[in-house]
């Protein structure tokens, strides 16, 4: 079972406060590389049509992005502002709030269901095949609970790379793809691009920021920091492989 690491990115939080609250949402949104790996399991035996072989399943996994952050004011907290006097006394003045990934943490590997599966190619045995058009295979991150959109839009943007908590893969025309050699028992190769689904326990980190004054003099500001848990995250992982079949 793999473990992300957990980041908290108060350094970064507070240096953006510090320059004033942004007025609004601002999702810090990535691409990065693929990080591509085996899979021990295939699909699942009743996903095979008429017998066959299939093979091992191949992983495209987008990195998280522990960076991610969302900065944005909280409207009840900035009319507790207006509840202050300014004539003496101490009071806080909000100044702005921001969300970053506390924790991302798998708890469940290739838990399925795989959907949206798409054949990309069916070669024969001995040949080879090459892709004339271009082909998309695309998920979309699952939430399950009641969360306010700036907590969602950073959870998406974290285990995606993208605020709409989508990813996808393109197969174009440069994509060739092999038969089952000679050798084989099966006649043809079928090849499929699909959606399967990892499970993420995540923590997001809410920091609200507060200009503290005894009077009208200036005294520094402070953090409040609270946590949120987002579990059970069913974050979608492009995914490849290919059936050996016979047809009659």
């Amino acid at each position: 079972m793999k473990k992300i690491a957990v980041l908290l990115l108060c350094a970064c939080m507070l240096g953006s406060l510090a320059t004033g609250a942004a007025a609004q949402t601002n999702v810090v949104e990535t691409t990065p590389d693929y990080v591509v790996s085996l899979d021990s399991q295939t699909i699942p035996h009743d996903a095979l049509a008429s017998g066959g072989h299939a093979s091992a399943i191949t992983r495209y996994e987008l990195p998280i992005d522990m960076s991610a952050r969302v900065e944005f004011v909280d409207p009840l907290l900035q009319q507790s502002n207006s509840e202050f006097s300014t004539l003496g006394g101490d009071r806080r003045v909000y100044v702005g709030s921001s969300y970053v990934m506390g924790r991302a943490q798998i708890v469940g590997y290739s838990v399925g269901p795989i959907h949206n599966q798409k054949l990309l190619a069916s070669v024969a045995k001995g040949k080879t095949y090459q892709r004339s058009d271009t082909l998309e295979v695309s998920g979309t991150i699952s939430i399950s609970g009641t969360y306010n959109v700036n907590v969602l839009n950073l959870v998406k943007s974290s285990l995606t790379g993208s605020v709409s908590g989508t990813v996808k893969k393109t197969y174009g025309t440069t994509e060739t793809y092999s038969g089952p050699p000679e050798s084989s028992p099966y006649t043809t190769r079928n090849y499929y691009g699909a959606i399967n689904y990892d499970r993420y326990d995540t923590t997001v980190v809410q920091y609200d920021a507060y200009d503290e004054y005894i009077g009208n003099v200036y005294q520094g500001r402070v953090t409040e920091i609270k946590y949120i848990p987002v579990d059970s995250v069913l974050r979608p992982i492009n995914i490849e492989y290919h059936i050996d079949q016979n047809y009659s």
